[in-house]
């Protein structure tokens, strides 16, 4: 007498056992772009350098891109790369003009959005202070 397993049965005993490649060589391919992968990364510094290791203006260049990608990543003032480029160039001292920049820069009017100036105003004060 034979037991018949439903689909769903069969699904759930694979759900259940610990993943398997398969032998058709995805494995090997996942292998390999992985050894690829971590080749190209090889040299990629995994900090940003501190002022001490770098020329100072190259400094205030990393330390403005850091203040850029922040506004990106909590404010979602995302610039496009001739932008970002040229702030990095000749970034404002002033905060305020600094937000400024980045909201002009972002397609924004900064006297339409206040509390969103200030929030970057207050970002880049924190990052300078």
């Amino acid at each position: 007498m034979t037991s018949t397993i439903s689909r769903d049965e069969r699904l759930d005993h694979r759900l259940r056992e610990p993943a398997r490649w398969e032998p058709d060589g995805r494995q090997a391919a996942f292998n390999a772009a992985i050894d690829a992968l971590l080749e190209a990364s090889r040299g990629w510094p995994l900090t940003t350098p501190r002022a001490g290791q770098v020329p100072a203006a190259d400094a205030r260049e990393i330390a403005v891109q850091d203040l850029i990608d922040e506004l990106g990543l909590e404010l979602g003032l995302y610039l496009p790369p001739k932008d970002q480029e040229r702030l990095r160039r000749s970034a404002p001292t002033d905060p305020d003009e600094f937000a400024d920049a980045v909201l002009r820069a972002a397609g924004l009017e900064p006297a339409l959005y206040p509390h969103l100036r200030w929030q970057a105003a207050d970002r880049v004060r924190r990052h300078v202070g």
